[in-house]
């Protein structure tokens, strides 16, 4: 089921986050029991963000860390900066229930580690921007997975 704004309804006791692309679906579920608060799951196919978004979904700072890369990946790397924002968002949301643009979350990628460091910009929620979020993202099978688990 789904709610009014289009987010993901779980039984009680659970939660998760669902996400697709034109090839694959998948979700991310685990008991609250579990200790864990929220899930943040997205996929996005292996394809350059178009540059005309890259200004409207990057910042100054990861826009800076795009231009110290080769040209030929940038547009694939803004891509995963969209999809770690999309993870941040979804992992948030049921905690907070406030919709934001992407110039609320500043991402750190490290795809070396297949990871991320996520902060957000100003209060979300209980969120302070100083309290860095840490992630998991992988390219595989012509896709980008981004995951952040809260605990």
């Amino acid at each position: 089921m789904i709610s009014a704004d289009r987010s993901p309804i779980w039984p009680a006791e659970v939660v998760g986050s669902i996400t697709h692309s034109s090839k694959l679906a998948a979700a991310a579920v685990s008991s609250k029991g579990h200790g864990i608060r929220a899930i943040g799951f997205d996929i996005e196919e292996l394809t350059p963000l178009a540059d005309e978004l890259i200004e409207e979904i990057c910042l100054e700072s990861e826009r800076l860390w795009l231009q110290s890369q080769p040209a030929a990946t940038r547009g694939l790397l803004a891509k995963a900066i969209f999809s770690i924002k999309e993870a941040v968002y979804k992992c948030q949301f049921p905690l907070t229930l406030e919709m934001f643009g992407f110039e609320r979350v500043r991402v750190e990628p490290d795809l070396r580690r297949n990871s991320f460091t996520a902060h957000f910009t100003e209060k979300v929620g209980a969120f302070c921007p100083e309290a860095p979020l840490f992630g998991k993202i992988w390219i595989a099978e012509q896709h980008i997975f981004s995951l952040l688990v809260l605990r």
